[in-house]
């Protein structure tokens, strides 16, 4: 795998792979932050020891193996070394990334992980001008904020970051846990939220799994990999490199004005590239095409159904496209290579990864025939034990001292404190009895074994690769004095396959509420990272009646229907 043909073991960790990378060639790229006008270049060398000056730091602030460490910082080489800097301290990295302006998911998130430590950049940073109104007392220190929250009663200090490299001039030690590859290394969020921050917690040797899986699918080629996904999320989290030694090419989120993606690719001789659904549209709209030295060998996409019109960047851009089918309780459950756009069939992902075993069942958790359309269940080593708060690992690590206990018929019981302590319901939702994942999807498999994924099974939208449950928007927008009822329903999109639509019953009294709603909304929702999507919606539509099924319920599908019409979708 990769040009070093490094070889994973079961003992491996984060900070051991880091460590190992840095003695064999030590002052090639690990990776680029590319700008309009910047360039910042970090060597193998420097993504072990600055991260490893960063854990001392920490250490001496009073972070502790095991403690929970909230990175808000934008993709930079400051979160590279802050995360990977979190590791070596023997923290566990979080994403903590806010939608709401109110920042209640935010504070949910720390609430729900026992955060100990927030790492940000204040200048960035609006989410955490609102978390730190709900501080009982803060102190300014050396380093930023020591603080109290009787809210979050395991938070402890906000460090400031403003530029890593001079803040660890000063700094001679370096810092290496001894982790163990059971250990959590990462939370991050699903893609998505349901209302109440659903987390997911990851290993060590969970995430060493993804990066092999993402080294396995875009090939060994010894050249950079181009993917400026969010370092929060499974997909964008810099798991590649330590597994491969592969160079890493990404856009620095701190700058306003960012070069085209087909520009970085070819400038920086990328031969393989994440691409999301909307980037393949972007740059097969450009027009541009690239010349057979600088054509790519792959282009990886994932996150949502794949459909025919997104291949045909194959043979003028790429020369094969490789479609991956997961999430972040799962890692990658299948994958299919594609070299000619007439080979595909829409929402095709191929067959089942190694070690994974995938089930299409019906209401009654009964196999159903070839073609047959059901239920998505999978099994397998990279399917994750649990959402935080109910896993079963995380309670044996808990001291008495850090959690509440209770005692319920007689039994102990361990409880997170707070308005957000409901994870276990999530959990008896996610598995079957016999331990099979849902994964909420429905699709098929064709005679040859491979499989279709249409979509999700509940209300849930797909919306880009975010998957967004619409009760807790819809909750907001009853907020709205001009809102007397609001259902949010998915509406077809070229591009993302799900856009956002409000559809609104008006209160009594108001000359413009669709004005009034627009506003209101607008005002509710932070303003997101240059490569993410809003989740405020697209499109507003008013109706007097919604639609309802014989049981007299709402009729989610029909009303996404009639919106569709009505917007000429």
């Amino acid at each position: 795998m990769g040009d070093n043909q490094l070889i994973i073991h079961s003992e491996a960790t984060i900070p051991t792979l880091l460590k190992r990378l840095s003695s064999i060639d030590p002052e090639r790229p690990a990776y680029i932050f590319v700008g309009e006008n910047t360039r910042t270049v970090l060597s193998r060398k420097h993504v072990f020891m600055q991260p490893g000056k960063m854990a001392a730091k920490l250490r001496r602030l009073g972070v502790s193996r095991g403690d929970t460490v909230a990175n808000m910082l934008p993709n930079s080489p400051d979160r590279l070394i802050c995360d990977f800097g979190i590791l070596m301290a023997g923290g566990v990295s979080q994403t903590a990334f806010g939608y709401l302006n109110n920042a209640d998911d935010t504070f949910g998130a720390l609430q729900v992980a026992q955060t100990t430590t927030i790492i940000t950049d204040p200048n960035v940073s609006g989410v955490l001008e609102v978390v730190m109104k709900l501080f009982s007392s803060s102190k300014e220190t050396e380093y930023g904020l020591a603080v109290e929250c009787s809210e979050l009663p395991y938070l402890k200090r906000v460090v400031f970051i403003h530029s890593v490299q001079t803040q660890l001039e000063m700094e001679t030690e370096m810092f290496i846990a001894d982790v163990r590859p059971t250990d959590y290394a990462v939370i991050v969020e699903t893609s998505g939220t349901s209302g109440v921050c659903k987390q997911v917690p990851l290993t060590h040797s969970a995430v060493i799994r993804f990066g092999e899986q993402m080294s396995f699918l875009i090939g060994d080629n010894g050249s950079p990999f181009y993917n400026d996904r969010f370092f929060g999320w499974f997909p964008g989290f810099p798991s590649v490199y330590p597994c491969s030694g592969t160079t890493r090419i990404a856009l620095d989120a701190r700058e306003n004005n960012l070069p085209p993606i087909l520009d970085v690719i070819r400038a920086e001789g990328c031969r393989s590239a994440y691409l999301v659904s909307n980037e393949i549209e972007d740059v097969s709209q450009s027009g541009v095409t690239l010349d057979e030295p600088d054509m790519l060998e792959v282009v990886l996409t994932g996150g949502q159904p794949i459909v025919k019109n997104s291949m045909r960047i194959i043979g003028s851009l790429t020369k094969k496209i490789v479609c991956r089918y997961g999430m972040s309780e799962t890692m990658c459950i299948c994958h299919l290579s594609v070299d000619e756009q007439d080979q595909f069939q829409d929402h095709c992902v191929g067959h089942p990864m190694p070690s994974y075993h995938v089930r299409v069942v019906d209401d009654i958790g009964r196999d159903v025939r070839v073609g047959v359309k059901g239920s998505i269940l999978v099994k397998g080593d990279g399917v994750f034990e649990g959402y935080l708060g109910d896993s079963p690992k995380l309670r044996a690590i808990k001291t008495k001292k850090d959690v509440q206990l209770t005692v319920h018929n007689g039994r102990e019981e361990t409880n997170t404190v707070g308005k957000w302590s409901d994870e276990g319901r999530f959990n008896q939702a996610a598995f079957t009895d016999d331990g099979w994942f849902q994964t909420d999807d429905v699709g098929f498999f064709d005679s040859a074994g491979m499989l279709f994924v249409d979509g999700r099974g509940s209300d849930a939208i797909m919306h880009g690769d975010e998957i967004l449950y619409p009760h807790w928007l819809e909750e907001i927008a009853r907020g709205c004095p001009a809102v007397h009822d609001v259902v949010i329903v998915p509406v077809k999109d070229p591009v993302l396959f799900h856009e956002i639509c409000a559809c609104i019953k008006p209160s009594e009294g108001f000359q413009d509420p669709m004005s009034e709603i627009q506003t209101f909304m607008s005002l509710q929702f932070a303003a997101v990272p240059h490569e993410e999507c809003s989740v405020e919606p697209k499109y507003y539509l008013l109706f007097d009646t919604f639609p309802v099924n014989k049981n007299g319920k709402l009729n989610r599908r029909k009303l996404s229907r009639q919106a569709e019409v009505l917007l000429q979708l």
